[in-house]
């Protein structure tokens, strides 16, 4: 066997081998490339395949090759992106793939390679990674009865939000057209200044409407009240998970509405209803402990998510959010002015991943 480096968007093998593969997920897809690749220019996506003399692929790992003079040169699996297991079935293969990898970045003169991980971790016992164990993924299994697994949350904390909504007349609705992604960006902006974080750009959300709605593997939706959108929700959908991306919201409404427990409760039934299996919350830092109680409490099962590095521990998401370097960027981040934050967001896009 030999390791190859491909572009999966011209070779039909890979999106196949994806979704034959158990560790094969959303972000290991073809298209969540293209929305990458289309949107960063420093990023430059270096897919490496084990081929048998078949010509099949009997493992994989994708990574994509960053360049910043702010942040340096590194290879990610993958940037802007929590998780991305390696697609192998034993640590052997996993070890060409990463010899490969490790030539590359040589080449490359990279300062390391990050991979991040999930449940293909234990293949990396043999490897020459360190090992990083920080943030965690909550999954909520489901079932085709979604009442019944609504009754499963928490009493106060959920079903009595979930009817709070209701109450108040909130509707979830799908949306469907630009003009409903630009008053989703526009609350993306509003709910990263309130975290203290840079705003994506607005490309990437088009990228996502126009790359991956079309292939059946994303979505999203709005709460609105009285017509006014006050949250929204992007999910992106592959094989038995409906991955919850990213929630926005507008804070004045979040007491009196709970809009966010309202769209995350249609779209579990709608995952439900469509036949997934798993419903995934997404990552969270154990820094922020409303956010993993909030998540508990919908009756999820917590999972550690190892982030592996060679030859050292580097890097932004190796940066603990306890540190005073995190609590810098958020402190300013919140003090930017609405005005600018779509510059700054741009600005610091240019060198993240």
């Amino acid at each position: 066997m030999q390791v190859k480096i491909i572009d999966p968007s011209k070779d039909k093998r890979w999106d196949t081998f994806v979704l034959e593969h158990k560790f094969g997920s959303i972000y290991h897809h073809s298209s969540w490339k293209e929305v990458i690749e289309r949107t960063y220019s420093h990023a430059t996506p270096l897919y490496f395949i084990l081929e048998d003399n078949k010509g099949r692929i009997k493992a994989g790992i994708p990574f994509f090759l960053i360049k910043s003079w702010l942040t340096g040169t590194r290879l990610v699996s993958l940037p802007f992106t929590y998780l991305c297991d390696v697609l192998a079935d034993t640590w052997e293969d996993v070890n060409r793939l990463l010899e490969a990898v490790i030539d590359e970045k040589e080449k490359f003169r990279a300062s390391y390679v990050e991979i991040r991980t999930q449940r293909s971790y234990d293949l990396f016992n043999n490897s020459k990674t360190i090992k990083r164990f920080y943030y965690k993924t909550f999954i909520l299994t489901l079932n085709n009865e979604p009442e019944i697994l609504r009754k499963s949350f928490h009493k106060t904390s959920v079903q009595q939000r979930i009817n709070k909504a209701k109450r108040e007349n909130i509707i979830v609705r799908a949306g469907k057209t630009e003009g409903d992604m630009r008053i989703f960006y526009n609350l993306h902006i509003l709910t990263r200044k309130k975290h203290g974080l840079p705003p994506q750009p607005y490309k990437f959300f088009h990228n996502l409407w126009r790359i991956m709605h079309p292939r059946g593997l994303f979505n999203f939706l709005l709460a609105e009240h009285d017509s006014k959108v006050i949250a929204g929700a992007i999910l992106l959908k592959f094989k038995d998970t409906v991955y919850y991306q990213e929630s926005v919201s507008d804070s004045r409404f979040l007491k009196k509405y709970s809009p966010n427990h309202f769209l995350i409760w249609k779209a579990i039934e709608m995952a439900c209803n469509e036949g997934f299996k798993y419903f995934d919350f997404g990552r969270t830092s154990p820094k922020d402990r409303g956010l993993i109680d909030f998540k508990r409490r919908w009756g999820t099962e917590e999972h550690e998510i190892p982030y592996l590095y060679f030859p050292a521990i580097k890097g932004i998401t190796s940066i603990e959010e306890e540190s005073i370097k995190y609590r810098l960027v958020t402190t300013m981040g919140r003090k930017v002015p609405l005005s600018l934050a779509k510059i700054w967001g741009g600005f610091l896009y240019k060198h993240w991943g």
